[in-house]
């Protein structure tokens, strides 16, 4: 299984990558700064989970993973960030690209429910 997850906040992907290191040991987890970037690593390999901050520098999270959808209908895609953040992106879309929501700071118990 391939994850890619993606926030220009280190703090926040460092705490991602830990959570889900813990959940799938044999996961291939890879980290990525910059949308774009992920999302070129999107169009040549593989994902099958993708976790992408709300608000990011170039891109959104809710743009990256409507982008990678296009390559990858099936994968699991999920916004991260804040309350306040997940409910101002999810009051401009309809869109059915979004698996669920991942409230930062997470605890163990935020990812039962993936």
């Amino acid at each position: 299984m391939t994850i890619l997850t993606v926030s220009n906040s280190l703090n926040v992907l460092s705490d991602l990558n830990g959570l889900l290191t813990k959940i799938y040991p044999d996961a291939e987890i890879i980290r990525e700064i910059d949308p774009l970037m992920a999302g070129k690593y999107s169009f040549r390999n593989a994902v099958d989970m993708v976790f992408a901050d709300v608000n990011m520098k170039r891109m959104t999270g809710l743009q990256l993973i409507q982008f990678i959808k296009r390559e990858h209908a099936h994968v699991l895609a999920y916004l991260v960030g804040t309350v306040e953040e997940i409910d101002d992106s999810l009051a401009m879309t309809t869109s059915d690209d979004i698996t669920g929501t991942i409230v930062y700071p997470f605890t163990e118990d935020t990812f039962l429910r993936i």
